[in-house]
C-alpha cells in the first residue's frame, strides 16, 4: 500500500495486486471505499473470490469497480459481503453498496469514488484503490488520477 493523499482527515491509499498478493487494508479495524481497477484478465475466478472476501473483510463498505470485467467483480464483492453470513442476511449496520463502472472512463470512476460512495450513516475517510492487472504504467495512471481528484497533483 502507498499513501496517495492525507489532509489529516481524509487519507488515500492505492496498492497494485499480482498474482499471489493478498489484500491488506493499511488501517485495520476503520471502515472505508474501495475502488477496484482491473486490466486485462490477470486473475482466476478464485482469486477473484478471494481477494474480494479480503477486501471485505478488511472493512469495505463500498466498493467501486472499473476496467475490464468490473460487473464480475461487483458481483464477487456483493457475495463476499453475503457469505459473511452463514444464512447469507449480514447485519444492516454493515451494509455494503457495490457500483460496476462498465465502458466509463477511468476519470469518472474515480470521481464517483470520491464524490459519491457516502450513504446512510457511512461517511468515507479512507479511501484505497486496488489495481489489479496491467502494467507499472497503469497504475500510475491510476495513481495520478487519484492525485488529480484529491487536488495532491
Amino acid at each position: 500500500m502507498e499513501l496517495v493523499f492525507d489532509d489529516g482527515t481524509t487519507e488515500v491509499w492505492s496498492t497494485h495486486l499480482v498474482p499471489g498478493n493478498v489484500f491488506v487494508s493499511p488501517r485495520p479495524n476503520r471502515d472505508f471505499a474501495a475502488l477496484i481497477v482491473t486490466f486485462g484478465p490477470a486473475v482466476s475466478p478464485d482469486s477473484q473470490a478471494a481477494i474480494s472476501e479480503h477486501i471485505v473483510r478488511e472493512g469495505c463498505r463500498y466498493a467501486v469497480c472499473t476496467g475490464h470485467a468490473c460487473s464480475t467483480w461487483d458481483t464477487s464483492v456483493d457475495v463476499a459481503y453475503l457469505a459473511q453470513d452463514a444464512n447469507y442476511s449480514p447485519p444492516d449496520d454493515r451494509f455494503l453498496m457495490t457500483t460496476s463502472h462498465q465502458g466509463e472512463s477511468l476519470e469518472k470512476a474515480i470521481e464517483h469514488f470520491r464524490l459519491r460512495t457516502a450513504f446512510n450513516h457511512f461517511v468515507p475517510t479512507l479511501f484505497l484503490a486496488v489495481v489489479i492487472g496491467g502494467s507499472t504504467t497503469e497504475y500510475e495512471l491510476v495513481r495520478a488520477g487519484l492525485r488529480t481528484q484529491w487536488g495532491a497533483a
